[in-house]
């Protein structure tokens, strides 16, 4: 049984917490922010390298409850935009959550040594696993005494979102009460990486217009693309510089991001969402997923089949939101506003008006 919830682009309006969270944002400049916030740490694992920022109050040691928040495809936890969405997540999350908690945002910018690539390469698939087995051991090093995790993510974070939560669950460090994967890439067949980043190169035509619907100035500031053809080309080659420079690496991440779909090669079976998902459906573990109306990476077909299969593993509770309206196309995680309630707990959005509520079997 799955509980739905869909989402007008047009209609929707905040929670009160998520409301008080932008007031604080709005309160202050970018320079006041970024001096206010945690720095950047680097998690150098034996199987990969990777930047990541905590955002708590508490020792680590004391630290009960942790939000895993898994970044997109090369979006790097040390920039200012990233490093606000951690900060606007970790404000709804002190209203939601009395527990001694953190919010760890993990960069969607990976290394792997030398070995590893050979060993990848090798195997044609298996990038994805690795990274959840290094996200795991962060959280089991870093947070002896946590009990529950929440592990969300989108686009890339929404795929590697289940596979990070089935390692965690497998090293028996934490109790994962849900997995929230939003906008994964999933379609029919599986696409080489060459089809898969063309693909994510026109994924959103309302980009600008989804960043200003998230009404924090902060972020809005530090985040609006240029509206020229020539702005936004160079715009592209700064914000994919540090690409170039993990390219060896990444490219294995594409490659796996890339055999997401229905119909994957057999062989692959270890780095697939639909996999990692029936794994959590199966422990009992809580899902959310979320998809848009027009999304252009996660296919509406496909990803209505996996539903039907989750529907036959599921022990826990699923909810589903659908997010609808012209607007409401894989870029929909940059109106941060309407996307962050989903990482941290999507509830809230039975509070909104604009959506509506079903259940389906």
């Amino acid at each position: 049984m799955v509980d739905t919830i869909t989402i007008q682009w047009d209609a929707y309006q905040l929670s009160p917490k998520m409301l008080s969270a932008i007031r604080y944002l709005n309160q202050y400049s970018v320079e006041e922010l970024l001096t206010e916030l945690p720095p950047p740490m680097k998690h150098v694992g034996k199987e990969a390298t990777f930047d990541y920022r905590v955002y708590t109050t508490y020792p680590h040691g004391e630290v009960e409850k942790v939000y895993i928040l898994l970044n997109g495809f090369a979006e790097r936890a040390n920039t200012p935009d990233a490093a606000i969405k951690g900060l606007l997540s970790y404000l709804l999350a002190q209203q939601v959550d009395s527990r001694k908690h953190a919010v760890v945002v993990i960069s969607g910018l990976f290394s792997f040594p030398a070995k590893t690539r050979a060993d990848l390469l090798r195997q044609r698939s298996g990038a994805l696993e690795v990274l959840a087995r290094e996200v795991a051991w962060l959280l089991e090093s870093r947070f002896n005494n946590c009990k529950t995790v929440t592990v969300s993510g989108y686009s890339l974070g929404g795929v590697m979102a289940p596979l990070v939560a089935r390692a965690i669950d497998r090293r028996q460090c934490a109790v994962i009460d849900q997995v929230c994967c939003g906008e994964p890439n999933y379609a029919i067949t599986s696409m080489t990486k060459l089809e898969l980043l063309k693909r994510v190169s026109h994924a959103s035509a309302y980009r600008n217009d989804q960043i200003r619907a998230t009404t924090i100035k902060p972020y809005i500031t530090v985040k609006k693309t240029p509206s020229s053809k020539g702005g936004m080309v160079i715009f592209r080659m700064k914000q994919y510089r540090p690409l170039f420079r993990y390219a060896p690496s990444m490219r294995l991440v594409a490659h796996d991001l890339g055999l997401q779909a229905g119909d994957y090669p057999p062989s692959s079976a270890d780095i697939q969402l639909k996999e990692a998902l029936c794994y959590c459906a199966g422990k009992g573990i809580r899902l959310n997923l979320l998809r848009a109306e027009h999304s252009s990476l996660c296919h509406e077909k496909p990803f209505g089949e996996l539903l039907k299969l989750l529907d036959r593993e599921a022990l826990g509770k699923r909810l589903l939101i659908v997010v609808r309206g012209t607007k409401a196309d894989h870029g929909i995680e940059e109106h941060r506003s309407l996307s962050a309630p989903f990482l941290i707990k999507p509830e809230l959005y039975d509070s909104s008006l604009g959506t509506t509520r079903a259940t389906e079997r």
